[in-house]
């Protein structure tokens, strides 16, 4: 039932339009682990008119020639924690997928971070992620979609560029990430008026 619950509301994620001739190679590739990392995020969701809070830490170590990953988390009631090996860095995010399909304290992790609604941008097609960068583009059925990157926040002392992507005016995503943590800083996916995940990074190390 939370797998299907999980597909559903990824699917209600409108996906990014993507700009014609604008692309270029990206400053951050997502999910490039170095293999020694901490995070911690606060985490709060909105479904319908109730509100979840909690929290979602991954651990990752290097253990003799493969690594480590160690994931603790609770939202809402549900809560967990559970340890894994892989071959190499870039089976991590594939691991960490796996079990957050399955087990509801883990849910934010699969609708966010490692959701492939943003990962688009950065990790497939890119586009300019100068400060002050805005697009916009309509597709065939009418639908408006806009991408600007404003500003700049902070995150257990990282700091990040932030990026913000609307629907038909609508925020559907915000994203602030910094190009040497393979995660991001701080993410909300949703809408508020219809229902969002949203996670900051509290505490990082490597």
């Amino acid at each position: 039932m939370l797998k299907i619950v999980l597909v559903f509301f990824i699917s209600q994620i409108p996906y990014p339009v993507l700009p014609k001739g604008k692309t270029e190679t990206s400053e951050w590739i997502p999910y490039s682990f170095k293999g020694s990392e901490f995070f911690k995020y606060e985490v709060r969701g909105v479904e319908g008119k109730k509100t979840k809070t909690g929290y979602e830490i991954i651990q990752i170590s290097k253990s003799e020639e493969k690594y480590k990953i160690k994931i603790e988390g609770k939202y809402g009631e549900s809560e967990g924690s559970f340890t894994t090996t892989v071959e190499n860095k870039d089976d991590i995010a594939g691991a960490i997928i796996a079990q957050s399909i399955f087990n509801p304290y883990l849910a934010p992790l699969a609708v966010t971070l490692f959701s492939p609604a943003w990962v688009v941008y950065f990790g497939v097609i890119g586009i300019s992620t100068e400060e002050g960068s805005y697009w916009k583009q309509k597709d065939d059925s009418g639908n408006l979609t806009e991408v600007e990157v404003k500003g700049s926040e902070t995150y257990a002392g990282k700091k990040g560029k932030k990026m913000i992507v609307k629907e038909n005016g609508k925020e559907v995503w915000v994203i602030v990430w910094a190009k040497d943590v393979a995660l991001p800083l701080y993410i909300k996916m949703g809408k508020e008026d219809e229902g969002f995940y949203e996670l900051k990074l509290v505490e990082y190390k490597e």
